[in-house]
């Protein structure tokens, strides 16, 4: 956990394994998670955090994205509906898919292209500050990145704002929605 007045992190255990993106279902109350590619415990796969221990259990390897190219899922979030979704670098003609992602199998159904680009997208989230059917996606890398609000229907990705990491950063690794405010994490 952190403290978000103080920014200090609690550790609350182990998870296991390394996980790349984390998102709460608020409908349920569940955290979910994915694995790097390259991790050994198995590679891009969905997971659950016991968020009292912080114990990680693999739900399934991600399935049913359109390459055979093992790529990591770069973006997961929850709507209030319990909805999961996800966004990666899939798709043959050089584009950033959209995805459902099934939450007892972690079967993917892939929804839109959100944008054409190969640069790669390291976030995406729930944010209710935007409005319902809607999510906030990070497009780029190194030190400037765009947001995009990402609508669910009619499917588009609409330009929002551009974001300059401060000095001596590098990336903006993954954001999410608590309380209105949304919070981002940089490296």
């Amino acid at each position: 956990t952190v403290d978000l007045t103080t920014g200090i992190p609690t550790p609350v255990g182990p998870i296991g394994f390394g996980v790349i993106e984390m998102t709460c279902d608020t409908a349920t109350g569940v955290l979910y998670a994915t694995t790097d590619r390259d991790d050994p415990a198995p590679a891009n796969s969905l997971a659950t955090i016991n968020a009292a221990t912080g114990a990680g259990a693999i739900v399934a390897p991600v399935t049913g994205l359109a390459t055979s190219i093992n790529r990591s899922v770069h973006g997961l979030a929850a709507t209030a509906d319990g909805t999961l979704y996800g966004n990666r670098f899939d798709d043959p003609n050089n584009r950033t898919v959209l995805f459902t992602l099934d939450k007892t199998t972690a079967v993917a159904t892939t929804l839109f292209p959100v944008w054409n680009s190969i640069e790669r997208t390291t976030g995406l989230s729930n944010f209710n500050g935007v409005g319902s059917g809607q999510l906030i996606g990070i497009k780029g890398t190194g030190g400037n990145v765009d947001f995009h609000v990402i609508d669910l229907n009619p499917a588009t990705s609409t330009f929002l704002t551009n974001f300059t990491l401060p000095g001596g950063l590098t990336r903006l690794k993954d954001l999410t929605e608590h309380q209105g405010t949304l919070y981002a994490i940089l490296n």
